[in-house]
């Protein structure tokens, strides 16, 4: 049986078992398992809650609508709150738009997740940033904020899946390209060993392919520099790429007032009370909008 994850989705224990189900595979699970055999029979049995409570027994410390939009697998800089690592995209190979490779001293857990295997994949980070609200520059855009050169707090990396459709008669061989993250754009070398001439098809804009000979096809990804983590193939090659990404200017970064704040770094800021030196500067028009 195969099912298609989606990132974002959460576990929970089916009772009476000791196997851990999704809203896609619950139903297939508690027919195997409990011999309920329809939805009805298992909100008869377990409740309606049941079924509607996947966000809320992941961690009880965070109700499902208490979350930011997309806090919990797929991110972006925009959302100001990056997963802690790619585990859960690299066990279920989907793309991930910006994550933390490793905690700063900016990073603290809002509060700690309960210690069930589970849930601490799924702690909630936030980076924690002194703040001031300014006009600077006479600048007075609306969505503008302005970031410390040195303030490492919302550097991240991307981890990619790209996926080839493949068309051979023979055994084919994903050669990964090796050595860490350059400016190449080589993705690794595909080889098939059968009669017929392979024939692969990308299914993303960034990734192209350059025959070297009928049955030897090199792949390519027009988003250097990155390092290949790990693939996988059937009829569909999955190759998983990451990429690191330091926070720059440009970048869209807001949880602040509620617009998309685009960023702009600078190496000194004005300091509040001649004391304290902030890290993010917004202009302050915002706060009125």
């Amino acid at each position: 049986m195969y099912i298609r994850y989606k990132v974002g989705l959460l576990f929970k224990l089916l009772p009476g078992t000791d196997v851990w189900v999704t809203p896609k595979d619950m139903l297939f699970w508690a027919q195997k398992l409990l011999q309920l055999n329809t939805m009805e029979a298992l909100i008869d049995c377990f409740g309606y809650d049941f079924i509607t409570s996947f966000h809320m027994d992941l961690n009880p410390y965070f109700m499902h609508n208490a979350f930011s939009k997309n806090t919990l697998a797929f991110n972006a800089l925009k959302n100001a709150v990056l997963a802690t690592d790619a585990w859960y995209a690299h066990y279920f190979m989907d793309s991930l738009s910006a994550y933390a490779c490793q905690l700063t001293p900016y990073h603290q857990i809002v509060q700690e997740p309960n210690q069930d295997g589970i849930s601490p994949h799924f702690a909630l980070c936030v980076p924690h940033v002194v703040v001031s609200y300014m006009s600077f520059l006479g600048c007075t855009q609306e969505d503008g904020i302005v970031c410390r050169q040195d303030v490492n707090a919302f550097d991240c990396c991307r981890f990619y899946t790209i996926q080839i459709k493949m068309k051979a008669d023979g055994l084919v061989l994903f050669h990964p390209r090796q050595g860490d993250a350059d400016e190449t754009s080589l993705v690794g070398t595909v080889v098939h060993f059968g009669e017929t001439p392979l024939q692969l098809e990308p299914f993303s804009i960034h990734v192209h392919t350059v025959p070297v000979k009928d049955q030897v096809i090199q792949l390519h990804f027009n988003k250097p520099p990155f390092r290949v983590i790990q693939h996988l193939s059937a009829q569909t090659l999955n190759i998983c790429l990451e990429q690191d990404h330091l926070a720059s200017t440009g970048d869209k970064l807001c949880s602040f007032h509620g617009q998309k704040g685009v960023l702009r770094l600078m190496k000194t800021l004005p300091l509040l009370d001649e004391r304290i030196q902030p890290d993010l500067l917004v202009i302050p028009i915002v706060c009125f909008e």
